[in-house]
């Protein structure tokens, strides 16, 4: 059970959600780092507003990004599949501090008690305390680096829960063809893994329902994406890279 990545996950598939692409639309001009080059951990690969994001923390997000790509297929031998990947893990990173500090100028506070909350939810999880902080030591992470990690998670669901607008899809926008072009999907990867779907009469609260979930999902995604735009607006941003 992975217990620490309460962290860096929406960013990391929101991102990633679009690197499949990059890399066919021949990826992007940012520099990259050398992979033969020693670097220093604590070296600032990037800034904002004046705050250092660390080589350390570039690295434990790429190689987040590298598990997704092979994940997906991807090759890592290719250079330019590399590169992309350097760039968008610090975007990942970029984002998550200007949220930080959205959170820190709305004066956002998360209390010690909702950390504590969250690391009892975690320990639920184990037979005991022992096996939890077992778990904790065989990630290389102290108690206290999995707080700052829940607290840092939780100050930028606080920002989204602020300024992304809930939002609601009635059944009535979606069309009769919409309904048919997502069944037949669903039908047509059915058919691939040898099996039949049930008509669509039987499943068409279901194929609502699903459509529903994707177009909240696109909605608000398209929020996150717009508000951490305006953030960079008002931002100073050095990549050193």
């Amino acid at each position: 059970m992975d217990i620490i990545k309460t962290k860096k996950v929406f960013f990391t598939l929101l991102v990633f959600s679009v690197l499949i692409s990059l890399v066919a639309l021949g990826g992007c001009s940012e520099q990259a780092t050398d992979g033969n080059e020693e670097t220093d951990g604590n070296k600032a690969i990037a800034t904002v507003n004046g705050v250092g994001i660390t080589y350390d923390d570039f690295s434990a997000q790429l190689l987040e990004f590298e598990q997704l790509a092979q994940m997906q297929g991807m090759s890592l031998e290719d250079p330019e599949t590399v590169t992309i990947l350097e760039n968008q893990a610090v975007e990942v990173l970029i984002n998550e501090q200007l949220l930080l500090q959205e959170a820190e100028n709305k004066d956002i506070q998360i209390s010690q008690s909702e950390i504590d909350e969250q690391i009892d939810q975690m320990k639920s999880g184990f037979e005991d305390d022992g096996q939890f902080e077992e778990a904790l030591a065989a990630q290389g992470v102290e108690i206290e680096e999995l707080a700052d990690l829940i607290r840092e998670d939780m100050l930028i669901q606080a920002v989204f829960a602020e300024t992304v607008p809930n939002i609601s899809v009635s059944e009535d926008e979606i069309t009769d063809e919409e309904i048919n072009e997502v069944y037949d999907q669903q039908q047509q990867m059915a058919e691939a893994q040898g099996m039949d779907l049930p008509p669509l009469e039987e499943l068409e609260a279901e194929v609502v329902a699903f459509i529903i979930q994707q177009m909240q999902e696109a909605e608000e995604k398209q929020a996150i994406e717009n508000l951490l735009a305006e953030l960079r607006e008002n931002s100073v941003i050095e990549i050193n890279l």
